[in-house]
């Protein structure tokens, strides 16, 4: 997996979960001082339109994490971050689903059901991505730093 393919992933990830959240406070939080207004806040459209399109550019870079990265350690046989991967991936797909689904279901009992799925699977992913991506590269970098060692040592 290349830098650019890993930083992409990081910062479309933060995108979304800055706008999920940005929308969620003001959709459930904020008060519109006029009683007929559509929009709580006028961020609000803004939030949601961000968190909307941003969200494709992040499904196209998982396409391409899958290809160069998760392909390749379920195959080679990797166990490191192996857990953390294959949650991040069951968590992404989930918040993916619902995500489409809340723009084209229109029962009442549905939605509301899946704007919990939604806010538990994105947050989890989210929080799964970041633990994931730290600890993997944490362990990358003591593993080659013992490997290191250890030619010095028998040298």
């Amino acid at each position: 997996m290349n830098s650019i393919t890993r930083y992409a992933a990081l910062v479309t990830s933060g995108l979304m979960l800055i706008s999920g959240v940005t929308y969620f406070v003001i959709k459930n939080w904020a008060q519109s001082e006029d009683p007929f207004s559509v929009v709580n806040h006028p961020f609000e459209p803004l939030a949601l339109k961000t968190h909307v399109l941003v969200g494709p550019v992040l499904i196209f870079i998982f396409g391409l994490l899958f290809q160069s990265h998760v392909s390749k350690k379920l195959l080679g046989g990797s166990t490191r971050g192996r857990v953390g991967g294959v949650l991040a991936g069951v968590l992404f797909s989930c918040s993916v689903l619902s995500g489409y689904s809340l723009q084209t279901l229109v029962d009442s009992w549905w939605r509301g059901t899946l704007v919990y799925v939604h806010l538990v699977s994105g947050g989890g992913f989210c929080a799964v991505f970041v633990f994931h991506y730290y600890f993997t590269r944490r362990q990358g970098r003591e593993r080659v730093r013992t490997e290191t060692e250890t030619e010095r040592l028998a040298a």
